[in-house]
């Protein structure tokens, strides 16, 4: 054996002489054997001060005293490590900054396109809807058809009166009544079409009859109603989780989980509760917001200030007007909410949502993270091993991980609708930002609450738990949720489909 001292004694690596001029030393470096110190001792002082000053290689930009700091073998320079200088770069900038704005207008296209569903499986969640006196389908086509008929005969009739004006004798006597009469019926048929109500009427439960009652009653632009508190909370969802596990990863000794799966990692466990862990802080940090954009969803653009205030405001003198008709009072902007939330409900916020909402992350995260990981351990499939099984095996995944969270998502809508309808004083609420005064006015559907208030009043006898339990609906919204699972399933897949092959080759 070339290393076991005991067959060559002679040999000692630090003192052995082979005629080499220079020696490499482990550790040390270049050895100059005549006087055996590092070669770099060697060199004369102005090369020295020139190599400090300029350095050679990677240390190019290290001050001066850096190469006496290697040859007294001191620790490296973690600093220059973390190469501050490339993000003053002008072209590594540019390129930062065009990668971040084609990452947010991608992210802002996503939730703008899945902003009318996410509108529709909401007012599913948190709606009640009594379609026993609705009419069916098919009634509502006679009912359409039969309208038709009406205006093509009442068109028809002024025609036919003009060609027998002409044969009538005219009645010089009418009575008053039959003057009177159209003047009711034109007052009565006027209040109608200017009734209009605050709440949307679908004719059934399904998503386009939802979107249609929607856009029927506020306009097309309903279906986007708080977009932009969508793609904040979203933004910041991802980014406070990335910052969460970045910042824990090296303590644990695990790589970041956010950025791999659970089948590249060495420790999966620490991982997972990792994930968990990140998951569950980032939505406790953005309950605020996520009530904000709750009601921003479910209120009606024209939101006044109430009457109360509008009252007390026009009887108190001007300097009171002045401080009341402030223009964050009831208020849509999304920067505004934010900014005058009310500080007693972000010190302390609601327990029952805090409760639902940590158990909303939990379930998300563990069926999310532990099914990809399960899917490989069981039964050996993966993206690159089994591609289309994988890609099957992960519709599957995801769509039974909405019928896993939907009953949480449910009750967590329906406690902070509920909170939201709660009465708050000015010294609570001053703003009114999570506060909605009017329900009956402000709100676009009927709250369902727990008690199904509603139903009771309807009923005529108390309803049983069973029927509590279907009013209540757990699982509403759970078409919606599987379209928008399919589309971005397949928005995946033609994102990822390159990537494999790259992967293959």
């Amino acid at each position: 054996m070339p290393g076991d001292p005991l067959l060559r004694p002679y040999y000692d690596h630090d003192t052995f002489n082979a005629g080499y001029l220079v020696i490499f030393k482990p550790g040390v470096g270049l050895i100059d054997t005549a006087t055996n110190k590092p070669i770099i001792a060697s060199f004369g002082q102005s090369l020295g001060n020139s190599l400090a000053g300029k350095g050679i290689g990677i240390h190019t930009h290290r001050p001066n005293g850096s190469t006496a700091a290697i040859a007294s073998g001191s620790d490296k320079n973690y600093v220059y490590d973390l190469e501050f200088l490339e993000y003053f770069d002008f072209s590594n900038l540019l390129e930062l900054l065009k990668n971040l704005f084609w990452n947010f207008f991608k992210n802002y296209c996503k939730v703008v396109v899945s902003q009318p569903l996410e509108i529709v499986r909401l007012v599913l969640q948190v709606g009640y809807f009594d379609f026993s006196q609705a009419p069916k389908p098919k009634e509502v086509k006679k009912h359409r058809r039969l309208a038709e008929s009406l205006e093509s005969s009442n068109n028809s009739l002024p025609e036919l009166e003009s060609s027998s004006e002409g044969e009538e004798e005219i009645d010089f006597f009418q009575l008053t009544r039959d003057v009177s009469s159209p003047k009711k019926s034109t007052s009565l048929s006027s209040s109608k079409t200017t009734a209009r109500p605050s709440k949307i009427q679908p004719i059934s439960r399904h998503t386009v009859d939802i979107m249609t009652a929607i856009a029927s009653k506020d306009g097309p632009f309903a279906l986007f109603r708080g977009v932009n508190a969508s793609f904040i909370h979203h933004t910041l969802a991802h980014t406070i989780e990335a910052w969460i596990t970045g910042f824990l990863s090296p303590f644990l000794g695990i790589p970041d989980p956010f950025f791999l799966d659970l089948t590249h990692l060495t420790e999966p466990a620490k991982s997972l509760w990792l994930s968990v862990l990140a998951c569950v802080l980032a939505g406790v940090v953005l309950m605020p917001l996520d009530l904000i954009k709750v009601r921003l969803m479910l209120t009606q653009f024209n939101r006044g200030v109430p009457q109360s205030e509008s009252t007390s405001s026009s009887s108190s003198p001007s300097p009171s007007v002045n401080e009341e008709a402030q223009p964050a009072v009831n208020t849509r902007s999304v920067r505004e909410s934010i900014r005058n939330y009310p500080i007693k409900y972000l010190l302390h916020p609601p327990p029952t949502i805090t409760l639902l909402t940590v158990l909303h992350q939990f379930s998300t995260t563990v069926f999310r993270k532990a099914s990809p990981y399960i899917l490989f351990i069981r039964y050996n499939v993966d993206a690159y091993s089994a591609p289309n099984w994988y890609t099957m095996a992960n519709l599957i995944l995801l769509i039974a991980e909405l019928f896993i969270k939907l009953p949480m998502e449910n009750l967590l809508r329906k406690e902070q609708v509920r909170f939201l309808l709660k009465p708050k004083s000015p010294e609570e609420d001053k703003y009114r930002v999570v506060t909605i005064d009017n329900p009956d006015e402000d709100l676009i559907v009927n709250f369902n609450s727990w008690d199904a208030a509603h139903a009771n009043a309807e009923s005529s006898g108390k309803l049983s738990y069973w029927q509590r339990f279907k009013i209540l609906g757990l699982f509403n919204g759970w078409r919606v949720g599987v379209l928008n699972v399919i589309g971005f399933w397949g928005y995946n897949i033609l994102r990822s489909s390159e990537v494999l092959t790259e992967e293959k080759l």
